[in-house]
């Protein structure tokens, strides 16, 4: 369960997670989780990372973001992103 303050502070580190992708830097995003910066579940972390590293240096941009309810109670959520990077 998330309270208000943990709620903010899953946005906060959602943003570090999609400025890193929109950097276009594999090895970044890799650091980053190797870090330890985001301990929730990264959906699809294998796919980013590869997609990084195929594009090599590009940019992108964060073009949607939201979070949303994962069961009916509220304590769970999923963060969803569109990025474009080119």
């Amino acid at each position: 369960p998330l309270n208000s303050v943990e709620y903010v502070q899953m946005k906060a580190e959602d943003t570090i997670l999609m400025d890193t992708l929109c950097q276009g830097d594999a090895n970044a995003f890799f650091k980053l989780m190797q870090a330890g910066q985001h301990q929730r579940n990264i959906c699809g972390l294998s796919s980013f990372y590869f997609t990084l590293d195929v594009l090599g240096q590009s940019q992108g941009q964060t073009i949607a973001y939201n979070r949303c309810p994962a069961d009916q109670a509220n304590t769970s959520f999923v963060s969803v992103c569109g990025l474009v990077l080119e």
